[in-house]
């Protein structure tokens, strides 16, 4: 039967990618630029619904402004469900906070600062 596969995939001229997640191989059936297989990982879920949430979390583990800035907004966001926030004033506090973060990311402003500034705001 996997012979049969691979020469089906051959003479259809399927092409083959490995997979970034798991690192098994996998045929490309859709989009050309799939980096991820369609298979289910230990935790059944498949290789490409989980891989890019975990790769994009680990690309913001190190990333120090990016860290407080989402500690702050679970927390504020979190008032909204308790009561002590409403959505509008959450949504001008979101608003002002993303262009302290981009500041803060471009160095205009220290990252010092920027913490304060979430616990006044």
């Amino acid at each position: 039967m996997i012979d049969f596969s691979l020469r089906e995939c051959v003479r259809r001229d399927i092409p083959v990618r490995y997979c970034r997640n798991c690192g098994r191989y996998f045929p490309i059936t859709g989009r050309i630029t799939a980096e991820y297989c369609s298979r289910p990982g230990p935790s059944g879920k498949l290789c490409r619904s989980t891989a890019p949430v975990r790769k994009w979390a680990e690309s913001r583990r190190s990333d120090r402004v990016f860290q407080e800035y989402r500690r702050e907004y679970k927390r504020r966001f979190a008032w909204i469900k308790s009561g002590k926030y409403t959505e509008k004033q959450f949504a001008a506090w979101h608003k002002a906070a993303k262009a302290r973060k981009k500041d803060c990311g471009q160095e205009h402003i220290s990252l010092d600062a920027f913490k304060e500034w979430l616990k006044d705001a």
